[in-house]
């Protein structure tokens, strides 16, 4: 290629000019068929026998030329093989001219090309072979698909396997244990459900399991059917456990831990935490629900959001956050946040990203403060999600990621499940970098966040990861 011609045979502001009018084509402007005639005739003064016979200072509008050329063939005949041999002209030019942003140029848009005919093979090729050339931003977009993809193949894999489960369970309800003769006064009843759940407590609580399913059915037969439902004192008096309601409640409660704990049917928990539940709501504004543990409450609810057949999740959220005001009434903050950041991460995020936000900056200081690193992570990274979507702050999204790290260090990380949490920020952050095309400080993040999502042994975080480093 000569590169001593002093003057150019293309005019590069006329080259840029027709790029700038292919790219603006749609459907409701006449075709620039001049144009395109003009481009044909102006590449043909640079290219013979596909061959480039132009100067140096030719290279850039020859490329603008290719890819206006390239452009307008797609708009009249999509599937044109010219336009990808216009594409691979144009990575050809930066490879003779040595201008690596010319090349990778030319391989992004033959991805491009092949992505949109739905040939992922060379749409992965060329965009692999753009990146390497110093532009990866074809190849990011091509692997965020991709991980949305699988995230969505994932997702509904994941409900039809809820709903078929749901619907075994609809099918085969659990038997409900045969109604005893009652026999006695309530107080007897109750003193006798409350001597069986002492001794089902005190031995191995396995092997227990149908009795504090038994234990738990009793006491709402005996107390809260339609026919015997116990009156609650007036809002106002003090609680007294010794009452019968408070007696009862104590017993259902403490059946329900058990009966979720130990029995091994989900079909059967779901059925004893949902009735428990409907129970203990009914009364939970009475002076008798003052008197239940707190602890043991949050305990219910944290487990009743894990033995429930509503594949949407609104359900368990709502039993976490049942839970999360037992903790805060028990003075455990730790977990009361902990329960919030299931709330948020199993429904609020994808459903009600405001609500999820005022939750995660409202105890972000808190979850910082209290939390160990896993959850503190977690809730830094959903955060930041956040901070990006619905407070639209993406320097805020991305400063907080940086303060987490500021205040752990890689060296704080003692398990896995500490390795896999800053992995996740680094990650994130590494998302940021990208999106602020910070190519190099992003595929450092992604080499850390790497690095750590290996030391945790988390196999599937490492396939998705090593798409973007």
């Amino acid at each position: 290629m000569p590169t001593d011609v002093t003057y150019p045979i293309l005019n590069a502001q006329r080259a840029t000019e027709l790029l700038e009018i292919a790219k603006s084509y749609d459907n409701d402007t006449a075709f620039p068929a001049a144009e395109l005639k003009e481009i044909g005739v102006l590449l043909s003064q640079v290219i013979g026998d596909d061959k480039f016979v132009g100067s140096a200072e030719d290279v850039a509008p020859t490329a603008d030329l290719l890819n206006a050329f390239m452009l307008l063939l797609i708009c009249q005949e999509p599937t044109s093989p010219a336009a990808a041999q216009s594409a691979l002209h144009i990575a050809s030019l930066g490879a003779l001219a040595g201008n690596p942003a010319i090349t990778s140029r030319g391989f992004r848009l033959a991805s491009r090309y092949y992505d949109a005919l739905q040939d992922s093979e060379k749409a992965w090729a060329y965009a692999k072979k753009a990146a390497q050339a110093g532009d990866d931003a074809q190849l990011i977009k091509l692997q965020n698909i991709a991980e949305q993809k699988r995230a969505a193949e994932e997702a509904l894999a994941a409900q039809q396997a809820q709903a078929a489960e749901a619907e075994e369970t609809a099918e085969l309800e659990p038997e409900e244990p045969e109604e005893r003769e009652r026999t006695g006064t309530l107080e007897e009843q109750l003193n006798e459900l409350r001597d069986r759940l002492e001794i089902a407590k005190r031995e191995n609580v396995k092997e227990h399991s149908e009795e504090f399913v038994d234990i738990n059915r009793q006491v709402q037969l005996a107390a809260f059917s339609e026919e015997d439902s116990l009156p609650a004192s007036p809002v106002g008096v003090a609680p007294n456990p010794s009452t019968a309601l408070a007696k009862a409640l104590s017993i259902l409660l403490e059946s329900a831990v058990g009966a979720l704990w130990a029995c091994p049917s989900f079909a059967t928990r779901s059925h004893v935490a949902n009735k428990s539940n409907e129970i203990l709501r009914k009364y939970h504004l009475s002076p008798e629900y003052a008197t239940l543990p707190a602890g043991m409450l949050a305990r219910f609810y944290a487990d009743a959001a894990g033995n429930n057949t509503d594949t949407t999740g609104e359900t368990a959220a709502d039993f976490y956050g049942l839970a999360a005001k037992e903790y805060s009434r028990s003075g455990n903050e730790a977990r009361e946040l902990e329960m919030l950041l299931r709330k948020v991460e199993v429904f609020l995020i994808d459903n009600d990203r405001d609500e999820a936000h005022d939750i995660l900056a409202s105890r972000y200081v808190n979850a910082l403060k209290y939390t160990e690193l896993p959850i503190a992570a977690r809730w830094t990274v959903l955060f930041s999600e956040t901070l990006r979507t619905e407070a639209e702050n993406m320097f805020k999204s991305t400063q907080v990621l940086m303060d987490f790290l500021g205040r752990h260090p890689i060296a704080s990380a003692r398990s896995p499940l500490d390795f896999n949490a800053l992995a996740e920020v680094f990650e994130l952050l590494g998302d940021r970098y990208t999106s602020a095309n910070d190519a190099v400080t992003a595929r450092e993040k992604y080499r850390v966040a790497y690095e750590l999502f290996n030391t945790a042994n988390n196999q599937e975080a490492l396939a998705a990861l090593a798409k973007k480093a």
